[in-house]
C-alpha cells in the first residue's frame, strides 16, 4: 500500500518532512534537558532507566532514586513525551516514505515497509508511557516492569532500524561516489 504522504505534492512531502523533523528535534533536546536531573547512579539513563528496568526492583531502586521535585519532574517528563511520541514517528515515516521513491537507496520496498512500521513506535511508546506512570504511582511490579522493558525494546529496535534506514540512504549516493562505482552496482 502507498504510504499516503506520496500523494502530496513533492515541495509538500519535503516541507511536511521539515515541519516534522524541526519538532521532534526540538522536543527530543527539551526533553532531555528536562530530564537531566533524572540522571543519578541508580538511574544512570535518567529516564530511560525506568524504561528499560527489567525486573520490579530495579524499577524501585530507579524510582527511589527520584524522591521529591524529582519524581515530579518524571512524571512531567513522561507527560511530554506524548506529545514527542506524535511526532518522531510520524518525521520518521515521512522520511522513509520520501526516501523509498529515491532510486538511490537501492530497496525501496524495505524503505516503504519500514514507512508504515515506523508508525508502530507511537502506541509502543504510548503503552510504555502509561506502564511507567503506573509504576510511578504504585510499587512496580514484575508485570509492569517486564512489559514495560519489552515496549521500549521493541521501540528502540524500530527506532534504530528506522535511523539506520535513513543515514544509508543519505550515505549511499556519497559512499558509491567515492568507492568509483555507479548506482545500480553491486
Amino acid at each position: 500500500m502507498r504510504h499516503p504522504v506520496l500523494r502530496l505534492g513533492l515541495v509538500t512531502r519535503w516541507l511536511l518532512l521539515l515541519l516534522l523533523t524541526a519538532a521532534a528535534t526540538g522536543m527530543f533536546l527539551h526533553l532531555t534537558a528536562h530530564g537531566e536531573v533524572l540522571t543519578n547512579p541508580q538511574a544512570p539513563l535518567g529516564i530511560v532507566s525506568l524504561e528499560l528496568p527489567l525486573t520490579a526492583e530495579r524499577a524501585a531502586a530507579v524510582i527511589a532514586s527520584w524522591e521529591g521535585e524529582r519524581r515530579d519532574t518524571a512524571v512531567e517528563n513522561i507527560e511530554l513525551d506524548f506529545l514527542f511520541l506524535l511526532l518522531y514517528p510520524l518525521a520518521l515515516s515521512v522520511a522513509l516514505a520520501v526516501l523509498s521513491e529515491w532510486r538511490t537507496t537501492g530497496w525501496p520496498a524495505l524503505y516503504a515497509g519500514m514507512s508504515w512500521l515506523a508508525l508502530m513506535m507511537l502506541p509502543l511508546d504510548a503503552m510504555e508511557n502509561l506502564l511507567m506512570l503506573q509504576m510511578l504511582d504504585e510499587t512496580p511490579s514484575a508485570l509492569t516492569a517486564a512489559a514495560t522493558t519489552l515496549l521500549a525494546a521493541f521501540k528502540f529496535l524500530l527506532l534504530l532500524a528506522a535511523f539506520c534506514l535513513v543515514i544509508r540512504a543519505l550515505l549511499r549516493p556519497v559512499v558509491l561516489k567515492l568507492l568509483g562505482r555507479e548506482l545500480g552496482q553491486a
